[in-house]
């Protein structure tokens, strides 16, 4: 059961198909329809596929809706989105147009992506300079800068995006990685503006010093002053006096990295 509206009034249409029809339906040579009502139908075709469609007229012309599939789209769904298309239409909306500009429109936000506009712009910037230095470029771009805004439409980045970016880089201790990772975004997005992708630059809209990744939490004792990092404080350190096995000889040992008092209190006050 179904409810249908009109101009003129409400009236309740009942389905003709059930799911008992449609798991027991036949294929033949050629495709047929089996209506179900209100122009809903299934296209069952020599394979088996059972495709829902919905007929209409819009601005004196007949189009056909398709809405899925039997079984993955069951009887209840099918009649739910004809009789939304059934809204839309009467609301003045061709849902097949409004269906292909939304492709179209999912299509060109993929297309415009910050990363194939930072690939189309490393293309053009890259002519003329030595390989090794582009290769840098697109290096830093591919482990630092896709990963977190490069499935993003160019035009829908905000300098939000590009700040956290650039912490989560400094929360490495990469803070020359962080401004150069900046830079380069801003001329991806300069050479976007040139190409009418997007109307701003957000990563000119702050100054690097904006961009601050989480202070370092230093222990301190009962008296406020740091206390000293040890190396068995650190997972995995080791004692000075500890021997690696042999099979590990040789190879950085974890308590060589081990921070000295002097060390976290100086990274503290950075």
């Amino acid at each position: 059961m179904s409810e249908i509206v009109t101009h003129r009034r409400t009236r309740q249409l009942k389905g003709q198909l059930t799911d008992l029809n449609l798991r027991n339906m036949t294929t033949r040579d050629r495709p047929y329809k089996v209506a179900d009502g209100n122009g809903l139908y299934v296209l069952v075709s020599p394979t088996g596929l059972r495709a829902w469609r919905w007929k209409y007229r819009f601005a004196g012309r007949e189009k056909v809706l398709p809405l899925g599939s039997y079984p993955d789209v069951s009887l209840a769904e099918a009649r739910a989105a004809r009789d939304d298309a059934r809204e839309m239409v009467l609301a003045g909306i061709d849902p097949v147009e409004e269906r292909r500009d939304a492709k179209l429109a999912l299509l060109a936000a993929h297309e415009n992506s910050f990363e194939a506009v930072a690939r189309a712009w490393h293309n053009v910037w890259a002519e003329g300079k030595h390989p090794r230095y582009t290769d840098d470029v697109m290096g830093r771009l591919e482990r630092n800068v896709f990963p977190n805004i490069g499935h993003k439409p160019v035009a829908h980045i905000e300098p939000k995006n590009i700040v956290r970016m650039m912490e989560r880089i400094q929360g490495r201790g990469a803070n020359d990685i962080a401004r150069r990772v900046r830079n380069t975004c801003s001329q991806v997005f300069r050479f976007a503006i040139t190409r009418g992708l997007t109307a701003r630059n957000p990563s000119s809209e702050f100054k690097p010093s904006d961009a601050r990744a989480a202070p370092l939490v230093v222990p301190v004792d009962d008296k406020g002053r740091a206390a000293p990092v040890r190396p068995a404080s650190v997972p995995g350190a080791c004692s000075p006096g500890d021997d690696p096995p042999p099979q590990e000889r040789g190879a950085a040992r974890p308590c060589q990295y081990a921070l000295s008092e002097r060390t976290a209190v100086r990274g503290a006050r950075q």
